[in-house]
């Protein structure tokens, strides 16, 4: 599932707009589009569980 991600200018400051909220304000657009990727980057990687069926029954 692909996540849109926005990188905007408000005033002086940038900001990364995700379905999660809004991050910022950051110094420069160059600093919001690598916070952006790395947004992406994570939501590519997700995440995994490795245990056995006893491990994960909590």
């Amino acid at each position: 599932m692909a996540t849109k991600i926005q990188v905007v200018q408000s005033g002086q400051s940038w900001f990364v707009i995700t379905a999660e909220g809004r991050f910022g304000p950051m110094d420069s657009e160059q600093e919001a589009r690598n916070y952006a990727n790395l947004l992406q980057l994570a939501a590519a990687a997700g995440n995994e569980i490795a245990c056995t069926d006893a491990e994960c029954l909590v």
